[in-house]
């Protein structure tokens, strides 16, 4: 064979060995890459699962119980609203592996846009979380103004297999990023109920306004969700009222015997968790017909 031919056939043949040795590589930093976001993916959702027994805990605290009311079923729509779009990437994973490719029919691009909007409806201040964009993909923060056949070509035409699994768990680490960081920031939201979400108001009620003379007129009293963590203290018509059992103070009377409009008076102190002494005066309004 001739000098030319064989090296022809050399050159030729270390070109395929170069380009099989660059697939080969190729292919272990793909494979890589993807065992590494899967990996992050488990850390991230348990790191979620953490919080939200914290918020559970919470719950069941007297001291953060009003708060936790509040934020807690926030970190829960969070939850939904990441598993509902994690879950769909889930299936488009399964059904790359079976079919080999993605079909542009699927409801990728649509469902990212819902998904973007669902998060910011969660809570008012949920943006502040996300100053530049709630998907990584948006950096340019263009993403609002893309089309489908826009998005598909960017992200996912002309490239293999492998890679597409890669950007879709991709997609999935950056909702459960998202996921973890509002359930955090709801976590950290649950405080003592003084001057931060909640205020202390006292309730009253009584069992009727209008009396006959000798009918016998209830009070109820108490503060917030009449809890005793706030050492409430009652007074009424100048008598100090024990608390009962369920942290509410109960008492009874006879109305007057004299027609018209009446009132009893009624104070109320009680300590903030801050250490802080309040008290509310109010008024019981009865009328004897």
């Amino acid at each position: 064979m001739p000098i030319k031919s064989l090296l022809g056939v050399f050159i030729l043949a270390s070109f395929l060995i170069s380009c099989n040795q660059k697939e080969k590589v190729e292919a272990n930093i793909n494979n890589y890459t993807n065992e590494v976001l899967v990996s992050s993916q488990e850390i991230t959702e348990a790191s979620i699962r953490r919080r939200f027994v914290d918020l559970q805990d919470k719950l069941n605290n007297p001291d953060t119980r009003d708060s936790a009311l509040v934020y807690k079923p926030k970190a829960g729509s969070a939850i939904a609203v990441g598993n509902n779009m994690t879950d769909y990437l889930d299936t488009l994973v399964d059904r790359l592996i079976k079919s080999g490719k993605v079909e542009e029919d699927d409801s990728l691009f649509e469902r990212l846009k819902m998904y973007e909007n669902s998060v910011v409806k969660i809570d008012a201040n949920v943006n502040q979380l996300f100053e530049k964009c709630i998907l990584f993909i948006d950096t340019s923060n263009d993403f609002k103004n893309i089309n489908r056949k826009q998005f598909y070509n960017r992200f996912l035409n002309g490239i293999t297999q492998k890679q597409v699994i890669i950007f879709l768990n991709s997609l999935k680490q950056n909702v459960l990023i998202n996921e973890a960081e509002m359930v955090k920031y709801f976590d950290l939201n649950v405080n003592f109920s003084s001057e931060g979400y909640y205020k202390f108001q006292a309730l009253i009620t009584q069992n009727s306004k209008h009396f006959k003379p000798n009918d016998e007129l209830e009070i109820v009293a108490g503060i917030g969700a009449f809890s005793s963590v706030a050492k409430p203290v009652l007074v009424i018509n100048k008598k100090n009222i024990d608390i009962d059992a369920e942290g509410a103070f109960r008492y009874k009377m006879q109305v007057s015997n004299e027609l018209g409009k009446h009132t009893v008076p009624i104070k109320v102190s009680f300590t903030k968790p801050n250490g802080e002494k309040a008290e509310l005066n109010e008024q019981v309004v009865y009328y004897v017909e």
